[in-house]
């Protein structure tokens, strides 16, 4: 694959990862927001967004877990796409 458009596709992918990651940290604040308010006794946040009962504990642990999960494996994909990038055209070592 041409230099220039292997440096495109791992500049795309990298992009959309970064967002993965925002996306995972915005779950984990929030997550972390509605146990804070279902402990302290304060309306649940999910109340002003959604009509319905408010969560309990392990709807918001699982939440949070999610964006753990979303965090790392982009994490992961990134350092992936940054070796798959450094390393040569050809598929033989320097």
């Amino acid at each position: 694959m041409a230099t220039g458009i292997k440096n495109a596709v791992a500049f795309g992918a990298k992009a959309l990862l970064w967002l993965m990651t925002v996306l995972g940290s915005f779950i984990i604040v929030m997550s972390l927001v509605q146990m804070f308010m279902l402990a302290t006794g304060l309306k649940s946040v999910s109340v002003l967004l959604v009509e319905g009962p408010p969560p309990t504990f392990p709807e918001a642990i699982g939440d949070a877990t999610f964006g753990v999960a979303l965090a790392a494996i982009s994490s992961i994909l990134r350092g992936a796409i940054g070796r798959w990038q450094g390393a040569p055209a050809n598929g033989t070592q320097a």
